[in-house]
């Protein structure tokens, strides 16, 4: 006895390839369909919804985890996750907000330790506002310690990308202290200048 179900699967994959053949002219008008209808869903979707984006600083030990906005209650989600050497930090976080053409915030929020691995936040937009786009920033507020370089290797510790995004470089974590004349020091602040003086 001859079994037939290879038979038929062979006879099935030769009907299919024949198929393919004869309508390759009106395959190729339908992938375009098909392309030039997402192209408007996509486009559509992005013009009509409400955006919210999660920004986490990666180069401070921590990175995202699954954060998300729930739209029924108006409540952002950040999930994060971290490397061993932030434990003990704090994660901070803010939040920009854009209405009509202007860019409202940044707003800070409560910090929490980075071992909590989430934070909540109800977003309240002020009466008679309301927001086109929303992004919110997180970063470990993390100090590293001194490097010792032995081998004559340039290290730029403390030294990272600025929250807005730019290709800019900026120096939060880096201190500076000034000997002043009496024989004390003092730390440099953005707001200060060595002894007093504006």
């Amino acid at each position: 006895m001859i079994p037939t179900a290879p038979i038929l699967v062979c006879l099935a994959l030769a009907l299919l390839g024949l198929f393919m053949i004869l309508s390759a002219p009106a395959l190729r008008m339908l992938r375009r369909g098909w392309f030039f209808s997402l192209v408007v869903a996509g486009l559509a979707f992005g013009v009509i919804s409400d955006r919210v984006g999660f920004h986490i600083m990666t180069e401070t030990g921590i990175y995202d985890a699954g954060s998300f906005f729930d739209y029924s209650s108006n409540t952002a989600h950040v999930r994060w996750g971290y490397q061993p050497y932030v434990k003990g930090s704090r994660f901070r976080w803010f939040y920009k907000y854009k209405y009509g053409s202007d860019e409202m915030g940044p707003y800070e929020l409560p910090s929490c330790p980075v071992e909590d691995c989430a934070a909540d936040f109800k977003l309240e937009v002020p009466e008679g506002q309301e927001w086109k786009s929303v992004i919110f920033i997180g970063y470990a507020e993390y100090v590293a310690p001194p490097v010792v370089t032995t081998n004559g290797v340039y290290h730029l510790s403390g030294v990272m990308r600025t929250m807005d995004g730019s290709q800019r470089y900026v120096t939060p974590l880096v201190e500076i202290v000034v000997n002043l004349e009496d024989g004390s020091t003092q730390t440099l602040t953005p707001t200060n200048t060595p002894g007093g003086k504006k």
